[in-house]
């Protein structure tokens, strides 16, 4: 009962790890870097900033519906865009509507531990991201919720979910 997370491999230089990383890339086994540069670069930052701005609406009327709609499209939701055009999703009483509010709640009590782990559970990222080629984005999805998460907790500040969504850009 082994898993890729079990497993660490150490460089004392970044250039030695490069042919690892391409070997582990054609492998498709997935990796996270320590201290990875390129983590906020990545479109998983851009799909939690949207997640992020949709929570951050004090509500979803009007112009603020389409927040809502964009946070369906990312792959905490994985919705396609016909099915966002649908009626559906103007209506309040859905499946996503209700963790939206869930999450909105959380956010507003300054319960970070509580919205990053059940962003990352409650929402269908890990069931979008199933695949072992997908495994390495999954995996970036974490990592950032990890920083995101150190970084609300080390700063105590009634604003400090709105400052981390302007460090991810």
């Amino acid at each position: 009962n082994v898993s890729f997370k079990d497993f660490m491999i150490l460089a004392r230089q970044r250039s030695e790890f490069y042919n690892v990383e391409m070997e582990l890339k054609n492998a498709g086994i997935p990796y996270v870097k320590n201290k990875d540069s390129g983590l906020f670069l990545g479109i998983e930052c851009n799909h939690w900033i949207v997640l992020i701005n949709a929570i951050l609406k004090p509500d979803f009327t009007g112009s603020n519906r389409n927040a809502f709609k964009k946070a369906m499209y990312t792959k905490f939701f994985g919705k396609k865009l016909s099915e966002i055009s649908s009626s559906y999703y103007d209506i309040d009483s859905t499946y996503e509507m209700d963790l939206m509010m869930k999450w909105k709640e959380l956010a507003n009590s300054h319960s970070y531990a509580e919205l990053i782990d059940s962003i990352l559970v409650d929402s269908k990222i890990e069931e979008i991201l199933n695949s072992l080629s997908d495994m390495q984005s999954l995996n970036i999805f974490k990592q950032i919720g990890d920083y995101a998460l150190n970084y609300l907790l080390s700063n105590k500040k009634s604003n400090v979910i709105k400052t981390f969504k302007c460090s991810c850009t």
